[in-house]
């Protein structure tokens, strides 16, 4: 953990834009070197804002066999990285286009709509709430020698270290509890702003009941059926691949799913393939539950036609990396093996079986041994078969259903 800046301040913009070179669950340095090469269990960076100063926070998960030193520098020769200046410039143009979505997406939800607001009151009474909403534009104007001129500067030995071992700490300190001084509440007052709030006229909010037949439109693309909703909002664009199969009509189908992210194409590699999305403010997901699949791909309606095509290469192109299943294997191994000293994954299971007996979704999985058995040939399978199975495309954009079927044909 490194101690940050103030809010609003340039050298905390300067640092929430370093976390997402680092990480940004791409094709940051941390993504690409550590997570892709599967060197640790998974990594991250983050700058966490807060008013008077902010956290800047590395962190890692040790894999099989590797101790908390070792991922720790792993941490640290990435931060090398970037003071040495080893990385692509174009990161930074591909996070300010990734902010930009990030905020039309985020600013979807009311939820953050309110937390967004409470946190600039809380942080300067809202007077900088301008300043805020310009991050990204601020964020652009920032250089890759500026970066380096601050990482140089900022990252030296002033950080602190948390490791998290296995066992029990003999050494616990107990502290005396402190007596609590009563706070008057003033739970009878009214403030000023509060009546001008609850006096301002408003309207009535009725209720609107989804009609499927009317307010979803319905359509065909080759075997698969359309159902889309046009956004009259933003520019941004959600597209699902839904199949009606899942872990529990095919044990290996989660596994591809995992595997999948490692692999390269007979045009790119894994690291191009995670830059590629980056850089056009895309994302693309394949996830599998225990009746479903579905590969999820968003982004800016601009780049629509540039990551649907992606995605349908990695899927049709992907090949074997026997190294990354070895690796894959391990890390699956490693994290059965800390679920069973997770307590509320250990309640799960028990509830799990005390509803469904001996067979139950918990274990209704490949045993440790079909594990190490499985073969890149057998998940290769999946992957390059899965758009053969029947399935249904759901579509939210800006596109009517005539000009996103149309387009969707031709790709």
């Amino acid at each position: 953990y490194y101690r940050g800046y103030a809010q609003s301040s340039k050298q905390s913009l300067m640092l929430d834009l370093i976390s997402s070179i680092l990480s940004n669950g791409k094709a940051g340095l941390l993504d690409i070197n550590l997570n892709k090469q599967q060197k640790v269990l998974r990594a991250s960076a983050g700058y966490q804002q807060m008013k008077d100063y902010g956290v800047f926070s590395l962190t890692a998960q040790p894999k099989q066999g590797q101790t908390l030193e070792e991922a720790q520098q792993l941490l640290l020769d990435q931060i090398q990285l970037l003071k040495k200046g080893e990385f692509d410039e174009s990161l930074i143009k591909a996070t300010v286009a990734n902010t930009k979505l990030n905020l039309l997406q985020a600013f979807d939800n009311n939820g953050y709509r309110v937390e967004a607001a409470t946190t600039e009151f809380i942080m300067n009474r809202g007077v900088n709430w301008n300043k805020s909403l310009s991050t990204p534009d601020d964020m652009a104007k920032i250089t890759k020698q500026q970066v380096v001129e601050f990482a140089n500067t900022f990252f030296k030995d002033n950080y602190v270290v948390g490791y998290k071992h296995k066992g029990v700490d003999k050494n616990t300190l107990k502290v005396d509890k402190p007596l609590i001084t009563p706070i008057n509440a003033n739970a009878g007052a009214t403030s000023d702003f509060t009546k001008n709030l609850l006096t301002a006229p408003s309207k009535e909010i009725a209720p609107k009941f989804l009609d499927y037949q009317k307010d979803l439109n319905f359509g065909k693309v080759g075997i698969a059926d359309v159902i889309s909703v046009q956004n009259k909002e933003n520019s941004i664009f959600r597209l699902s691949y839904r199949f009606d199969m899942g872990a529990w009509n095919y044990k290996l189908e989660p596994y591809a799913a995992q595997y999948l992210t490692f692999l390269a194409t007979d045009k790119y590699t894994a690291e191009e393939i995670s830059k590629q999305f980056y850089n056009i403010a895309c994302s693309y997901s394949f996830n599998v539950s225990n009746e479903t699949a579905t590969i999820n791909i968003s982004g800016l309606q601009e780049n629509f036609d540039k990551a649907v095509s992606l995605v349908e290469h990695i899927f049709a192109n992907c090949k074997a990396n026997e190294q990354a299943l070895v690796e894959l294997k391990s890390r699956i191994l490693k994290s059965r093996e800390n679920t069973k000293l997770n307590k509320g994954a250990i309640l799960s299971g028990l509830m799990s079986y005390a509803q469904y007996g001996a067979v139950n979704p918990t274990n209704y999985v490949l045993t440790n041994d079909e594990v190490k058995a499985m073969t890149s040939e057998q998940l290769l399978y999946i992957l390059h078969n899965i758009n053969n199975y029947k399935h249904t495309i759901t579509y939210y954009g800006p596109q009517s259903l005539p000009v996103f079927t149309a387009g969707l044909s031709k790709i």
